[in-house]
């Protein structure tokens, strides 16, 4: 899907579908206004015979008839009450838009969006709405289907009667996200059989060869053993498919600069391990690499935008299967960092990557850390699919994670870390144990994750609620959390 930016002072964009917003009552703004005086005032004669549009979001499409304006077809859209528009109705309406549009089968489509004013967001902000909800309406991933179908619609256009640099920019920003939410929902969405460590490496390789600002390392377990990194590879021991540690290297500006770093928990599948997962909590479990996907897709989006920081994403890749190589309850293993840790439960692994992958990015000397981790089922518990958690050791850092959250509307809520939660993760014969019994399971993972991020600002996004879909048997990827992060990445 492509985004573009057009003035329409003459009002002759040629598209298949002009969309045209209009206030309560069906009052026009003053680009549909526009319209109507070309029209002749045909747009408030047929306004006035419509019993639709009495709702927000409610739609209602007029033919033109008319040589002066080339859109095959005016879809009219109910904002509400201009002083009242909020980005929550805006999205709900753009939803129903996007709905209807992909029904439509239109290949291309304008949007005028001038008047437009959002109460909590600005232009650049709801340019972004219009995409994502377009994105979500449009995305198929059905590569493995005998008989694919693919969206129709493959071109929109953000139209205003006057020139902005600014919304140029702005349709680039919008463009980069959807990108980026692509990449990371085609990598989450595929089937575990074929998205395994190795295809996530291959991956990253196709990244180098597309941007010359990316490159590419990858450790594979021979080089995890040469280092110490245990954690990963105990998490790792009990499949045929061999872990990794895949570090993107984006360079945006003087290599002199420290990086800030994303680090995404990249579980392919799984399966629990040797604590073996029900039926119904297996379900999904290929979404459990969802922190890597985001890593990916928000490193793309910065290659797109050309930001100019560094910035290293860094994927811990592995499966976690059951066998008689697999790690057990009780095992003790030695980290990266040196720490031991009592295994308790192996299906609490992803804090295992994260700990060496957090641990090897100490050598950039980096100014922030975030990782993106499926981390707990507690978190859904807590948030359900409205907010990601968000802990961190850095006010700074979680002042900004948290604006980019707000402007974004990506939402993330902060949970406490400490000393009394902490020490539920104290062992007796380890320097820790990877979980602190049932209650606060998400703050006690968090916590341990800290003890292996103390030379740095680090954050921590718990997505498990956020990342995908959960409704019965159906599971998809929402493109969360890459909203937030690109916004994050601007403001740095």
């Amino acid at each position: 899907m492509t985004l573009l930016f057009k003035t329409a002072t003459n009002f002759t964009a040629m598209t298949d579908c002009l969309i045209l917003p209009v206030w309560e009552k069906k009052h026009l703004l003053s680009h549909a206004k526009n319209i109507d005086g070309a029209l002749d005032g045909a747009l408030t004669a047929f306004l006035k015979k419509s019993t639709s549009l009495e709702n927000v979001g409610d739609v209602s499409f007029f033919s033109p008839m008319s040589k002066r304006v080339k859109a095959t077809q005016i879809l009219l859209v109910n904002l509400g009450k201009p002083e009242g528009l909020t980005s929550a109705a805006f999205r709900k309406a753009m939803e129903k838009v996007a709905g209807y549009l992909e029904s439509q089968h239109y290949k291309s489509v304008s949007f005028s969006i001038d008047d437009v004013l959002l109460k909590d967001a600005d232009i650049n902000h709801t340019i972004r709405f219009i995409a994502i909800a377009l994105q979500h309406a449009t995305y198929r991933f059905e590569p493995y289907k005998s008989a694919p179908k693919t969206s129709a619609l493959r071109e929109i256009t953000i139209v205003t009667t006057t020139l902005d640099k600014n919304l140029e920019e702005s349709i680039k920003q919008a463009s980069a996200i959807v990108q980026g939410m692509t990449t990371m929902m085609d990598l989450a969405n595929c089937p575990p059989n074929i998205c395994q460590p190795n295809y996530l490496a291959e991956q990253a390789k196709l990244f180098s060869k597309a941007y010359e600002t990316i490159t590419v390392k990858i450790l594979d377990e021979k080089a995890l053993k040469k280092i110490g990194a245990g954690a990963i590879l105990a998490v790792g021991q009990g499949s045929q498919q061999k872990s990794k540690l895949i570090i993107l290297e984006y360079t945006g500006t003087t290599k002199t600069k420290a990086p800030h770093v994303l680090v995404g928990k990249g579980i392919t599948f799984d399966t629990g391990g040797n604590n073996l997962k029900s039926f119904e909590g297996m379900l999904g479990m290929k979404y459990d690499m969802s922190g890597a996907a985001s890593v990916f897709g928000a490193v793309k989006a910065a290659a797109e935008l050309k930001l100019k920081i560094n910035l290293i994403g860094v994927i811990a890749a592995a499966e976690n299967m059951p066998g008689t190589d697999a790690y057990r309850p009780e095992d003790v293993i030695t980290s990266l960092s040196g720490q031991t840790i009592e295994v308790l439960n192996t299906d609490a692994e992803g804090r295992l990557v994260l700990c060496d992958a957090l641990t090897y990015v100490e050598r950039y000397k980096p100014q922030s850390v975030i990782d993106i981790a499926t981390l707990t089922g507690a978190i859904i518990t807590c948030l359900g699919d409205v907010n990601s958690g968000l802990f961190s050791n850095d006010e700074t850092l979680a002042e900004k994670i948290q604006q980019a959250a707000k402007t974004s509307q990506d939402g993330v809520w902060r949970l406490p870390i400490g000393e009394a939660y902490d020490a539920m993760l104290n062992s007796s014969i380890a320097d820790m144990r990877n979980i602190g019994g049932a209650a606060a399971g998400s703050t006690t993972a968090a916590c341990f994750l800290a003890r292996f991020t103390k030379k740095y600002a680090w954050a921590h996004l718990d997505i498990a609620g956020t990342a995908s879909i959960k409704t019965g048997l159906h599971r998809a990827s929402t493109g969360r959390p890459i909203p937030l992060l690109v916004d994050y990445l601007l403001q740095l």
